[in-house]
Order: C-alpha cells, then sequence, then structure tokens
C-alpha cells in the first residue's frame, strides 16, 4: 500500500516482519492511526472480542475482509469457506454480528461482498456506492490521485542502513 502512497505501517503479532522492516507500527504512533487494515484474518481468529478490541484501542476504524455466512446457515459439506480440508478457519460471522459489533462500540458498519468496514463515522450510501464502481479501477484511481511512496521509503531504508552500517 505504502508504494501506491498510503501511509502504512505493519503489525502481526503471529509473525516476523519480513518486507516491511523500518515501517513497524508502534505504541507511540496510537493517536496517529486512521484505520487498521486486516485481510484474510477475522476467519482466524479464537478470540474475535479480544482481536476487535486490540484493533480498537489502536483506531476506531477497521476495514477488513471475511466471507459472511450465507442465510441460512450452511452445513459444513456445502460452503466452501468453512475450509474443511485445512482447519484455520474457526471464526464465523454474519451482517448481524457486525450489526452487535458495531453497536457495542459506538460504531458503524458497512458491507462491500467481502470487505467489511467498522468505522466512527458512518459511510454515506453514495461513497459506498462508489467504492463499489471503482472496484476493478480502484488501483489506477489510486495511483493518479495519490503519490508513491516508494522512492521516499527507499531513501529512509538507505539512511537506515548507512547509519546502522557506520555504527560497526
Amino acid at each position: 500500500m505504502r508504494d501506491i502512497g498510503f501511509d502504512f505501517y505493519w503489525y502481526d503479532k503471529y509473525t516476523q516482519n519480513l518486507f516491511a522492516r523500518g515501517f513497524e507500527y508502534n505504541e507511540t504512533m496510537k493517536n496517529e492511526i486512521e484505520a487498521i487494515t486486516c485481510f484474510e484474518a477475522f476467519e482466524h481468529f479464537a478470540n474475535p472480542i479480544e482481536e476487535i478490541e486490540n484493533m480498537l484501542s489502536i483506531s476506531k476504524n477497521i476495514i477488513f475482509t471475511t466471507e459472511l455466512l450465507p442465510n441460512p446457515i450452511p452445513k459444513p459439506q456445502e460452503w466452501w469457506y468453512y475450509g474443511l480440508e485445512h482447519g484455520q478457519h474457526i471464526s464465523f460471522y454474519s451482517k448481524k454480528t457486525f450489526h452487535f459489533i458495531a453497536n457495542k462500540y459506538g460504531l458503524s458498519y458497512s458491507n462491500l461482498g467481502s470487505l467489511n468496514i467498522l468505522s466512527q463515522k458512518k459511510i454515506s450510501n453514495l461513497k459506498l456506492k462508489a467504492l463499489k464502481l471503482t472496484k476493478f479501477g480502484l488501483h489506477k484511481l489510486l495511483q493518479k490521485l495519490i503519490k508513491s511512496k516508494t522512492w521516499e521509503d527507499h531513501l529512509k531504508m538507505r539512511n537506515n542502513n548507512e547509519k546502522n552500517y557506520l555504527k560497526t
């Protein structure tokens, strides 16, 4: 996301940072984080409320993906997202679940298929429709509107590497 101009920082308590070194989230940034993105992770949470509360302690806006349970709820062999062959999907949600969570924390809930948003401010239907229309061209649109951070990041990393090299 930094390559298309978003000021993103890495945080994942379950894995090592291999590709975003120098751009890690830390507690001193807590009041600066406008939103958290969390892709393909909610279905892996053993304690979803605890994980959501942890995210909300950092930002009151969470943009995430997960497949919603169909209605009526399918039997295990009837829905691919249960992931029975790998057993890694252990939490499942419905729109009703996310509306409950939003109400519990004084947030708004918006949904665009597998893209879900818990936010402090209600997102207008017009903005949601615009986002949906640009879904396939969003990357190109963002490239035109926002300056990449790739060169700036390269300079920062090079500068940090030079400082570390001079220390040794």
